[in-house]
């Protein structure tokens, strides 16, 4: 909110964590080699997660390195600038659930609940991102998952002529195809997409279990 970012204290904030005087930590991140430089008050009020993480690695007598496993550099630096109020641009959805991702690893409620909101509302307009979003089935996103899988559902035949729905998981074309409110003329469709997606993957025995969930009975 305007009223969040514009605040005194968050100008100060994001004046202060541009000091590179200040920094007192360095941050390595495993995934993608990154480092970050920050200091650990700051992050201690950004992250209740984060302040135990850190001065517990501290107390072990490091020489003032944390390491970060799960999480990239770029997310955690764009978690932590939309904490912040700044301005984060993103262009792709798997970019969200990222930093989405990265919020919820620190406990950034107010981060997360924004990524959240931010990747339905770009699902609206980019259909085919709702694929990306199931196949992501593991994270914490009930909402985001839950009108990912409604758009899925309604738009199944444009993501079957765009070839999108190629790019799903067993897990997600198995809940698809096994729902009720799947929207699609004929049966015949479903069987042509199930086995272009089993031809994709060579194959794959794994969804030749899929085949099950065709309603044959519905075929002339």
């Amino acid at each position: 909110p305007i009223e969040y970012s514009e605040h005194e204290v968050m100008k100060k904030l994001r004046a202060l964590v541009e000091q590179e005087e200040l920094c007192d930590c360095t941050l390595i991140f495993r995934l993608n080699g990154g480092q970050v430089r920050a200091n650990t008050f700051f992050l201690s009020l950004c992250s209740s997660v984060l302040q135990t993480m850190l001065y517990g690695c501290f107390r072990e007598g490091s020489s003032g390195e944390a390491h970060i496993e799960d999480v990239s550099s770029e997310a955690f630096e764009a978690a932590i600038g939309l904490w912040l109020g700044k301005d984060v641009c993103v262009d792709v959805v798997g970019e969200l659930i990222a930093i989405g991702l990265a919020a919820d690893r620190f406990g950034i409620s107010s981060v997360f609940e924004q990524v959240e909101n931010c990747v339905c509302e770009a699902m609206k307009t980019d259909t085919n991102s709702c694929v990306d979003v199931l196949n992501c089935m593991d994270a914490p996103f009930e909402k985001v998952q839950t009108v990912a899988r409604s758009i899925a559902l309604i738009n199944f035949k444009t993501l079957c002529e765009s070839g999108k729905l190629l790019e799903a998981s067993v897990a997600v074309m198995d809940a698809l195809l096994d729902s009720d409110d799947l929207c699609v003329d004929k049966e015949e469709d479903v069987l042509e997409l199930l086995a272009r997606w089993c031809m994709d993957r060579g194959g794959e025995v794994e969804g030749l279990c899929l085949v099950d969930l065709v309603r044959f009975g519905l075929m002339p």
